[in-house]
């Protein structure tokens, strides 16, 4: 699951994506990023080409916030098809959060070797607002003590393709976070 994730002000290559937004009014541009904040997404404009946009987090379901979709099952749920077929983003992140078990110990999970780790979205708009949802996957088996599910991680190198609603993606919702460095900080 992903429940929170950071952005670091320090991060030049979030703050790059950051300066394409045209529009910043309501933008969270640093610090942890709750479901709700609206933040800088990656999706391509209207030329397909990849861009800068803020959405807020979380698809709002009769008065519920859905801010998580299954890779397993998103093919099957009629509230992801269309995004996983034709609306694909990517959320920049310093980090993200996840705690473990009952005992409540949280955990900060990044790159080792990147300041930035991509995480794979879908969105879609709500009353004229976009808005996304983070594709979550089964963790790996060397941080699945924490929790049992992690985001979906694109490779930046994979990011066009990612985007491309034209490509197959299908190796890309299986692969392993074991394949990018990470670091757990027990915060």
């Amino acid at each position: 699951m992903c429940g929170r994730y950071f952005i670091d002000d320090d991060s030049k290559e979030i703050k790059a994506i950051i300066e394409k937004i045209k529009n910043k009014e309501g933008l969270k541009t640093s610090g942890e990023i709750f479901p709700g904040d609206i933040v800088p997404v990656i999706c391509n404009n209207r030329n397909l080409e990849a861009d800068s946009f803020k959405m807020k987090w979380g698809y709002s379901i009769n008065k519920t916030t859905i801010i998580n979709a299954k890779c397993e099952t998103i093919y099957q749920k009629k509230l992801f098809i269309d995004g996983i077929k034709n609306r694909r983003c990517v959320i920049p992140a310093s980090n993200y959060y996840e705690w473990e078990g009952n005992k409540k110990n949280k955990y900060s999970i990044k790159s080792k070797n990147d300041n930035v780790i991509y995480l794979a979205g879908i969105y879609r708009i709500e009353n004229r607002i976009p808005v996304f949802s983070i594709i979550t996957r089964c963790a790996d088996d060397n941080i699945s003590f924490i929790h049992e599910r992690m985001p979906l991680i694109i490779r930046k190198d994979d990011i066009s393709r990612w985007l491309d609603n034209t490509s197959d993606i299908s190796d890309l919702l299986n692969i392993s976070f074991s394949d990018v460095e990470y670091q757990l900080n027990n915060n």
